[in-house]
């Protein structure tokens, strides 16, 4: 069982895989090679709107999220990415990251 948070394969073989959070594993990527994901199968802990739209833009052809939210979901489908979840959210908040001034 492989416990990263991302990990993107291509024939059903592993090519890269990530504990990084957010958007990093992706982008850290496609910044070097625009692509460096095409054709891939992409697994993610947590896909919101900002990780689909890089996900389309690498030309993924599936994905799979442990937790979608309702605008990524939205924005795969209008873009004929093949997805899959196990748990669907309206919006990402991620409170723990914010400071209040």
């Amino acid at each position: 069982m492989n416990l990263n948070k991302f990990i993107a394969r291509r024939d059903n073989k592993i090519f890269y895989c990530s504990n990084e959070i957010g958007v990093k594993p992706i982008l850290s990527k496609l910044s070097e090679n625009i692509d460096f994901y095409k054709d891939a199968d992409i697994e993610d802990t947590v896909v919101g709107k900002a990780a689909a739209c890089l996900y389309v833009l690498a030309k993924i052809k599936y994905v799979y999220a442990h937790t979608l939210s309702e605008p990524a979901k939205t924005y795969l489908e209008n873009n004929n990415v093949s997805f899959k979840y196990k748990r669907i959210i309206t919006l990402l908040t991620f409170v723990k990251y914010l400071t209040f001034c």
